[in-house]
């Protein structure tokens, strides 16, 4: 059993490090340090309000993201299929580092809006 137990406390759940602003029509996402399958739930909650709030135009910062995984991408995906499905926009900025090649990997940074800074972001969503 102590075997294991290095990798159990590794699993433990990490709240996920966020903050979710407007700039006038605009909902500002930013997300800070790790995003993965021990706090993707706390994201995905904010994604389902963005959407049952209706909101048609996301800038998620991800400036300073330092990690992710397949579930932090898979959540990042939700929210741009949900606000797209509506009609609306998501722009994806300040991706650097291990998050910006896990994208290329995975060539979502084909796919999606990626700008790189927050003001390019909301010039892109019409908010400048």
């Amino acid at each position: 059993m102590l075997l294991w137990s290095p990798i159990l406390s590794a699993l433990d759940h990490q709240k996920a490090d966020f903050d979710h602003t407007k700039r006038g029509d605009i909902s500002l996402l930013t997300v800070r340090g790790v995003l993965d399958i021990t706090n993707a739930v706390d994201i995905k909650s904010e994604v389902i309000a963005i959407e049952e709030a209706g909101i048609r135009k996301v800038l998620v910062d991800l400036g300073a993201l330092r990690q992710i995984d397949s579930s932090g991408v898979g959540v990042l995906i939700s929210l741009f299929k949900r606000v797209r499905y509506v009609g609306g926009q998501v722009c994806f900025v300040g991706v650097t580092g291990q998050p910006r090649e896990v994208l290329k990997i995975l060539r979502m940074d084909r796919a999606l809006d990626l700008c790189a800074t927050v003001e390019e972001g909301l010039a892109k969503l019409g908010g400048v």
